[in-house]
Order: structure tokens, then C-alpha cells, then sequence
């Protein structure tokens, strides 16, 4: 075979926990950066982070999804999650926040919640994590800051959409969608903390966008 741990491949027995990197750090930041980029006007991944603020979020996700995994032999998780924001701030990549924003109840639960759930059980800091499925519950209403609607291209758009009808706070949104069959285990719709931590950035974000959201999350 070629010999390609000479260029940098790690060869191991187990690739599981590198994919679990991949889906928390890579596939979870890119899930947060199209909710919040596509809910601010921003087109695609280099655009959003482009703004400092919407990076800094990005960089506390990362943070945070690397600090629910178990240490890596060959793997420094802070220089991965540089790569990683260097890939995502490369003006020549064209990737569409819209794009990676579609069948999030198919991505959230190895991106997003699966973390949480393990972070929730450590006694860990799962905020970041609840502000994502804030920033997707916002996506789901299905209309920009300015109004314009949109298509949320999920499998269980249907569903979604009628779970919303009638809803208009943060709390009747967040109860509404915690109640979808099969996505968020009770070990989470049923924590108090996991909730108020998921409606206080929504309620923010519907009342004042999402900028002030995010401004809020990094500065607390």
C-alpha cells in the first residue's frame, strides 16, 4: 500500500472515535454556522465567518463539542479546531449556508445532541450546545429576520411546521419541538436546566435577531 502515514495519515483499529470528532467539531460547527448564518443574511460559511462574532461562537462550539470526547492518540484537538476555522474562513469555498442547513432532525442528533447528552451527564458546560438547537428552532419557523420565507428541506418539514402552528414564544416553540418523536431524548425535554438554556437565546432571537443572540452568548 501507499505509505501514507508518511504524509500525516493516522492509521488506528477503531476509526469510531475520529469519526465522533468529525461529526462534533467539523459537522457540529457547520451545523451552527448555517442556522446563524443563514438566519443572518449571510449566504455562505466564509461570509459568516467573516464576522468575529459569529466566529467567536464557532470557536467556543468547537471548544466545548472537543470537550465532550475522550483524548485522541496522533489528534491535538485545538489545532484541529484551527484547521478547522481556517477551512470554514476560506474565501475560495462557495458552501452554502442553506445547503448545509437542510434535514437538520436527520444531522442534530450525532451532531448536536449527542454531545449535549454526554456533557449534560458529566456536570459540563452544555450551553453551546443548547444555543445550536435554539439556532435550528428559530430555522424552523421557516421566515428570515426580514420576513422572507423559506423551505426548511427536511424530511419532517410536515411534521415541523405543524408542531409550530399556534406557537409563538420561546417556550411553546422549544416545548413544541423537544415533543418530536424521536429526537431529543427526555433525559433532555425533561431537564430544566437543558430548557431554559435552549428558550433564553430563542426568546432573544426572536425578540432582538440573532446577533443580539449571539452578542449575549459570547459575552456571557
Amino acid at each position: 500500500r501507499p505509505a501514507w502515514e508518511q504524509a500525516g495519515a493516522i492509521l488506528v483499529r477503531d476509526v469510531e472515535p475520529y469519526e465522533l470528532m468529525k461529526l462534533r467539531m467539523l459537522n457540529g460547527s457547520h451545523s451552527l454556522i448555517a442556522y446563524v448564518g443563514q438566519l443572518g443574511g449571510y449566504r455562505y460559511v466564509r461570509d459568516t465567518m467573516a464576522n468575529d462574532m459569529f466566529a467567536k461562537l464557532v470557536a467556543r462550539h468547537m471548544e466545548n463539542a472537543a470537550a465532550s470526547m475522550t483524548p485522541l492518540p496522533g489528534i491535538d484537538f485545538a489545532d484541529y479546531g484551527a484547521e478547522l476555522v481556517d477551512r470554514f474562513r476560506n474565501p475560495e469555498i462557495a458552501h452554502e449556508t442553506r445547503q448545509i442547513a437542510m434535514d437538520g432532525t436527520e444531522k442534530l442528533p450525532q451532531r448536536i445532541v449527542a454531545p449535549a447528552m454526554e456533557t449534560l451527564r458529566a456536570g459540563g458546560d452544555f450551553r453551546p450546545f443548547a444555543f445550536a438547537v435554539a439556532a435550528w428552532m428559530r430555522y424552523c419557523l421557516g421566515r428570515t429576520e426580514g420576513g422572507e420565507a423559506y423551505a426548511l428541506r427536511d424530511p419532517r418539514e410536515a411534521e415541523i411546521v405543524a408542531a409550530l402552528s399556534g406557537m409563538a414564544t420561546a417556550g411553546e416553540i422549544s416545548a413544541a419541538l423537544h415533543a418530536l418523536p424521536g429526537l431529543f431524548p427526555r433525559a433532555l425535554s425533561e431537564d430544566a436546566a437543558w430548557m431554559s438554556a435552549v428558550s433564553t437565546p430563542l426568546d432573544v432571537m426572536l425578540e432582538k435577531g440573532m446577533a443580539a443572540a449571539i452578542q449575549n452568548e459570547i459575552r456571557d
